[in-house]
């Protein structure tokens, strides 16, 4: 096994992959916390809901179209003026559509979705106290150890509890992308170059 691994070293192609795989290990084991809570709390052939949810999947054109005209919301009541900024959610409709269009189905949907940003959100702690908030601080052992304490206890603590016990769209997408919108933030703050503008923009 260890002349496999050493073989591999010298291939061009897998050298820097296990150079990477090396130093973030930590990363992985997080990783590997995240995919494990996934697939403790998904119960196939359920739907997953939550408080106050929108469900573009039922009908992905109705849903679209009404992320267009949001200002008056026809469908709720007799109408009225809306003030919950529902065309914020045109683009998470638009990915789900594309899912949709892969294949995924519509109960699977919501759960990947939920998945995901409780995924992307310890990953994106992990980078940004790595990259931006110790990288002058300590060595690079020590760096990626607080790195991984950060990511785990923003995947662990009693707030992410709350947050995905009865699912909201708008509060776990804010889960999932506030790290990486930080660290977007900070990287052009501190280097406003094209590249890690068009980052932030994303």
């Amino acid at each position: 096994m260890a002349k496999d691994i050493t073989k591999l070293r010298h291939r061009p192609f897998f050298r820097p992959l296990l150079n990477w795989l090396t130093h973030h290990w930590l990363l992985l084991i997080l990783i590997a916390f995240s995919l494990g809570l996934a697939f403790l709390n998904y119960q196939p052939g359920t739907t997953l809901t939550g408080w106050d949810n929108l469900h573009p999947e039922l009908n992905f054109p109705v849903n679209i179209r009404r992320s267009l005209f949001a200002v008056w919301q026809e469908y709720q009541s007799l109408g009225l003026l809306g003030g919950m900024a529902h065309a914020a959610d045109l683009p998470r409709i638009l990915i789900l559509g594309v899912l949709h269009s892969l294949g995924v189905g519509g109960s699977d949907i919501r759960y990947l979705w939920t998945f995901l940003m409780l995924f992307i959100g310890p990953v994106g702690t992990y980078v940004f106290i790595y990259r931006i908030f110790l990288r002058r601080h300590f060595d690079h052992q020590t760096n990626h150890f607080a790195s991984f304490l950060g990511g785990l206890f923003y995947l662990l603590n009693l707030s992410t509890l709350q947050q995905f016990f009865t699912p909201f769209e708008t509060f776990i997408a804010f889960y999932g992308f506030l790290p990486l919108l930080i660290y977007a933030l900070v990287s052009y703050l501190e280097h406003p170059k094209t590249t890690n503008l068009l980052l932030l923009f994303l």
